[in-house]
């Protein structure tokens, strides 16, 4: 027989079901499995004699519990059972070994609180791993009353180390279970990369700390040793020229988002100077500094003339990025391809952003607005101060809080520090290029990072910009063809280069998006017009549809009335007879009472049957007809909400004039002749994206 599949909520009448199939004992063969829709992966299976719950996660098939028999490893409850499987996924992730080990505290010595059997398994079985080691330090030293105080950037620091690709072993391993020969191992791996130097300076560093505050804070967790403190041998090796710093992409995503809020009000404590916090083309410049993982000082002095795009990808939305030699640190010329994506989110930015006049700049500074007009790109410190500013490290910001506390040692400081605050690393804009080759080695790409920050090709010809205000146009287009045969003839590897920016910015643009309030409100916008259309057609639409399904009723009646009565007359037979096995007895009245229920909602309760009536039949209606996308709309999936009322409309519950109101309060529909729109003025998803975007 098949396995038969409900997709459910769960709740307590399913449990007594299954429990009761459990005690009737299921035909061999015969599966019942009811998946709850609440927590994804979760199954109560019934099967021959058992009510079991499980686990279909990844490629794990688990088994959690019993429902029936309750003797051993008895899970009665929906809640216990969603509560286990949530922490049962944590735990596979982690480490899939310590699955057993966590059901066998779970049912046993933890008396089945979650929380308790996870420190117990993890305090029994193996003790603290690296990380968690870690994590418990950070907690214990951010405390109140702890006498090793740690600061937010040391956090960050400390956590940097444990997510880099090298030690992505080492911190899942028992803490007690690691050697100096695994460090000394992780030490040469680190050394092989360009940023070797600082970090291994810091991976030494860092695992001294955790490793001592282990063993004299926590040595019954850790397992380690306060006599033999064999780490204090470990040594990096190493002599750094500067201090750097590896941001992560949610540090540079982050700090651009908060950057995004502080352009429309001041920074905290600044507001005396009476103007937002982050001007518009500093902001610009920031994010093309991010996007293109150019120095500063090149990458802020962009000329519009130079950003175009690319003469041999035609309509593909790609641009090109040019400076001459002598805009160049190095004297050397370079030309950066720009992905269609990024490319369109910096031009909407550009042609937003409020400029003085006719600026050759792409990032044009306010000094414009002096008596003296002039036309200069922002300072190339300029974006580098915003991070600067949140993270009170600006030397006008220092002074001013050295001097208020030099005159009353209790002043309260107005200033707060932005970036500790939202947990972000303080970085420079250089730092970005070091996050830029993390990111085309994670792709595959090491070359295209090498060929997108360095700077290959001299020019022989001077392609330095010199305006000319009559020849304007002309020197233009034949600027943009000498620059693009530099670009394709001359060493500039643009398909390489091309591949690590596509890698890039989807990364930055990728997160940006998942973070972006802003950006959820439009993703918010964007669904509710696409998916609020298909509402209103339906609703239009419904009472066409239900006469069609209402026509079907009476032969769905007969049909499940004849199957209602065929099913009696088989159990009626079985009933007189004494060869008939038990087992088919109770298979066959369930068969009956199953006819018999359908049956009785078709009579009693046909709005069950016209509801899902009326979703098959939508492409028979002239609606329909007309929109195959309406016709084939997914309403279960896109719009459950919806259907709710819509199915008390069917089961008529609420008149149609309660459900049209109830539509134009939850959607701003207008059901008035005299309407040009769906929606009430104000209400249409369409305009406010419009505004947002």
């Amino acid at each position: 027989m098949p396995t038969t599949t409900y997709r459910v909520e769960i709740n307590s009448d399913h449990i007594k079901d299954a429990i009761t199939r459990a005690k009737a004992v299921m035909p061999t063969g015969e599966v019942i499995v009811f998946s709850d829709q609440k927590e994804t992966g979760l199954q109560l299976r019934v099967q021959g004699k058992q009510a079991f719950w499980t686990l279909k996660y990844y490629n794990w098939t688990k088994t959690l519990g019993y429902a029936h028999p309750d003797k051993t490893n008895h899970l009665p409850s929906i809640a216990a059972a969603r509560t286990l499987a949530g922490s049962a996924k944590d735990v596979l992730d982690d480490d899939p070994e310590l699955f057993k080990p966590l059901l066998t505290k779970y049912y046993g010595a933890a008396g089945r609180d979650v929380k308790k059997a996870k420190k117990e398994m993890v305090a029994v079985s193996k003790g603290w791993t690296v990380l968690e080691t870690a994590e418990a330090m950070i907690e214990a030293r951010t405390k109140p009353d702890t006498d090793q105080p740690i600061k937010p950037n040391t956090i960050a620091q400390f956590r940097l180390t444990l997510r880099r690709s090298h030690v992505a072993a080492l911190v899942k391993k028992p803490i007690r279970d690691v050697t100096k020969a695994d460090l000394d191992a992780i030490k040469r791996e680190m050394d092989k990369d360009p940023q070797g130097t600082s970090m291994i300076k810091k991976f030494v560093s860092d695992m001294r700390s955790i490793l001592t505050w282990g063993a004299a804070h926590a040595s019954d967790m850790t397992g380690l040793d306060p006599a033999n403190i064999w780490w204090e041998m470990l040594k990096s090796g190493k002599k750094v020229k500067a201090v750097t710093h590896t941001p992560s992409i949610d540090d540079l995503v982050k700090t651009l988002i908060l950057a995004e809020e502080y352009a429309t009000k001041p920074i905290p404590g600044r507001f005396s100077e009476g103007k937002f916090g982050v001007g518009d083309n500093v902001l610009n410049a920031l994010w093309w500094l991010v996007l293109s993982s150019q120095r500063a000082t090149a990458g802020t002095r962009l000329r519009l003339v130079d950003f175009f795009p690319d003469p041999k990808r035609r309509d593909s939305g790609w641009h090109l990025a040019f400076w001459a030699e002598a805009e160049m640190k190095n004297s050397k010329a370079f030309v950066l391809p720009v992905p269609p994506r990024a490319s369109q989110f910096l031009l909407d930015r550009l042609r937003k952003a409020k400029r003085n006049g006719e600026s050759d700049w792409c990032f044009p500074s306010a000094q414009g607005k002096g008596k003296v007009a002039l036309d200069i790109p922002v300072d190339r410190n300029s974006p580098g101060g915003i991070a600067e500013r949140f993270a009170l490290r600006d030397k006008p910001t220092r002074d001013k809080i050295a001097q208020e506390l030099k005159k009353d040692k209790n002043w309260k400081s107005p200033y707060r520090d932005l970036l500790a605050e939202n947990s972000i690393m303080y970085w420079s804009p250089h730092d970005v290029r070091r996050s830029f080759t993390e990111v085309a080695e994670d792709h595959g790409i090491p070359g295209g990072a090498s060929a997108v920050l360095a700077h290959e090709v001299r020019l022989t010809d001077d392609l330095l910009w010199i305006d000319n205000a009559r020849n304007r146009e002309a020197a233009a287009e034949n600027r943009v063809a000498r620059v693009t045969k530099l670009a394709y003839g001359a060493g500039q590897f643009i398909p390489l280069k091309s591949k690590a920016m596509v890698a890039w910015t989807d990364t930055i643009l990728n997160r940006y998006e998942e973070l972006s309030p802003r950006h959820q409100v439009i993703k918010a916008l964007r669904n509710r017009a696409r998916v609020e259309p298909m509402i209103y057609k339906d609703i239009t639409s419904l009472d066409s549809v239900l006469a069609l399904a209402n026509e079907e009723l009476p032969e769905a009646i007969a049909t499940a009335r004849k199957q209602a009565s065929d099913q009696a007359e088989i159990f009626a037979e079985f009933s007189g007879r004494t060869d008939v096995k038990i087992q088919h007895m109770i298979d066959q009245k369930d068969r009956m009472e199953k006819t018999a229920e359908t049956l009785r909602k078709l009579v009693e309760e046909p709005h069950h049957f016209l509801s899902s009536k009326t979703l098959e039949l939508r492409g028979k209606t002239l609606e329909g007809i007309m929109r195959p996308e309406y016709a084939t709309f997914d309403f279960v999936a896109e719009a459950p909400e919806y259907l709710k009322e819509r199915n008390r409309y069917i089961a008529g519950e609420i008149s149609k004039s309660e459900f049209l109101a109830n539509m134009t309060w939850k959607y701003g529909f207008a059901f008035s002749m005299m309407s040009d729109s769906i929606y009430l003025p104000g209400k249409n998803p369409r305009e406010a994206l419009e505004q947002a975007a």
